[in-house]
């Protein structure tokens, strides 16, 4: 099976969100950034029934994302999720592998 890289937000220094991305029952996909964050810049991802209602994913407790300290994460299906990327001072992009 191939793996395809989807960009999920291209690169820049504004706030972004991604498109409604679909991981299907047993699916998982692996969600990186392509840069380096500055201090306690943080990327969230949300769980979104893709109208109005959104969720931050947590894992173990704590909400699924990425920092300067978490560079990547694997999210599993199922599920509709949503990548809410802040203004940055660095211009970022966030990738997905499926």
């Amino acid at each position: 099976m191939a793996v395809t890289t989807t960009v999920a937000i291209a690169a820049t220094t504004s706030a972004q969100d991604s498109s409604d991305i679909t991981v299907d029952q047993g699916g998982v996909i692996q969600v990186w950034m392509d840069d380096y964050m500055s201090g306690s810049e943080i990327i969230d991802v949300y769980r979104t029934d893709g109208a109005s209602i959104e969720s931050k994913v947590v894992e173990d407790g704590a909400p699924l994302s990425l920092s300067r300290k978490r560079q990547s994460f694997l999210l599993n299906g199922p599920g509709v999720f949503i990548i809410k990327k802040p203004a940055t001072l660095r211009p970022i992009a966030v990738l997905y592998d499926s």
